[in-house]
């Protein structure tokens, strides 16, 4: 559906979690579900390490080193939206809190 005329368009729209909740549903199938959740969240963890990483000259490139950060939590909502069981459990205010930690320094 697209937006209405002058409403924002969903940024995600085109985002396909389907392969995210197959994984899920398998490795629960298999018994394995509280593996993947920790490889999962071990996973998005690095992701966030890696784009809390401010670029050299922050002056001329902190803009897209934002939106990286905020992409990064926007993504991670639709996903535990998605899922409840991929939210991770406390650790999502643990990366709000590094984020805001690197954004204010």
């Amino acid at each position: 559906a697209r937006a209405a005329a002058g409403a924002a368009a969903d940024p995600l729209e085109g985002l396909d979690l389907a392969p995210l909740h197959r994984c899920l549903l398998v490795h629960s199938a298999l018994g394995r579900a509280a593996h993947f959740l920790d490889y999962y969240r071990d996973n998005r963890r690095q992701q966030l390490a890696s784009d809390l990483t401010p670029p050299a000259n922050f002056l001329q490139a902190y803009e897209p080193f934002v939106a990286q950060v905020v992409g990064f939590f926007i993504v991670e909502d639709r996903v535990q939206r998605s899922a409840e069981a991929l939210a991770a459990g406390g650790s999502g205010d643990a990366g709000w809190e590094s984020a805001g930690a690197v954004l204010k320094a």
